[in-house]
Formats: structure tokens, sequence, C-alpha cells
């Protein structure tokens, strides 16, 4: 399910490219972090998964403005916050960054010969190759 079958939610890859954004088991996009995560909740909130006892108790504390406690535990919370926290929840959740090459970086790959390409268009040309290898082995 993808968020345009879901108009009740905030597209997270509009707000931010800075962030790495996953689906969820829902097949929802969420941001991954080292200590929760940060979804979309409606149009204008998001839910900040947050884990681990001793950095939540801190959290808990002194939640910024504008933030709401929705369901608490005893390891375990899911805050409210406002979209335009959208980089403070990612940082509060240890959230892990894009990887981008930088335009320096890309001409350095260039001149040493080395094609920069996703690895998910290289494991589609793999796949593809091999498919080639087995029609030629499978012909009569």
């Amino acid at each position: 399910m993808s968020v345009l079958a879901r108009p009740d939610l905030v597209d997270l890859r509009a707000l931010t490219d800075t962030w790495r954004i996953r689906r969820d088991t829902e097949g929802l996009p969420m941001i991954p972090g080292r200590r929760g995560n940060v979804s979309a909740h409606d149009l204008t909130t998001l839910c900040v998964d947050v884990h681990g006892r001793h950095y939540l108790l801190k959290l808990l504390r002194a939640l910024p403005a504008g933030w709401r406690c929705h369901q608490v535990g005893d390891d375990e919370a899911n805050l409210l916050a406002p979209l335009a926290d959208l980089d403070l929840a990612c940082r509060m959740v240890r959230a892990y960054r894009r990887r981008r090459l930088s335009e320096e970086h890309k001409v350095r790959l260039l001149a040493a010969g080395h094609p920069f390409s996703s690895r998910r268009h290289e494991s589609s040309e793999r796949v593809s190759d091999l498919e080639s290898t087995i029609r030629l082995v499978g012909a009569p």
C-alpha cells in the first residue's frame, strides 16, 4: 500500500531528502533510526516511536513544545509531533541519513573508470544476465 492510496497520511518523501525512508510491515513509509522510528500519523502530525528506558525517561521529562504523549510503556513510547519538527524527531531517534555522492566524488569515480549506480540497478542487471544464461543453456 502506498501513501497515494492513503490520502489521510502526509507523504514523508515530499518532506525530506535528508533521511533514509523505508517501508514498514504495512507498506507505509517510515524513517528508521537507532532508538526508534518516525512515521506519519495524519496530515499534520508525525508519530515518533522511541525505544530505550533510560533515554525515554530523559525525553519525557523535557518534551518539546507541541509534542504529546500518545502511548507510554515501560521502555518505549509513541509521541505525536508537528510536521515542522521532522528534523528534531529524526535526531531524537538517531535516524539514518540518506547516502548521497557529492559531485566531487562522482567526478573521481568516473575518472577512475568506476561507474556509479544504485545497487537495485546492478542487481537487476545480474538477474537479466542470469536469465539469458539459463535460456542459452536450456535451448536445444
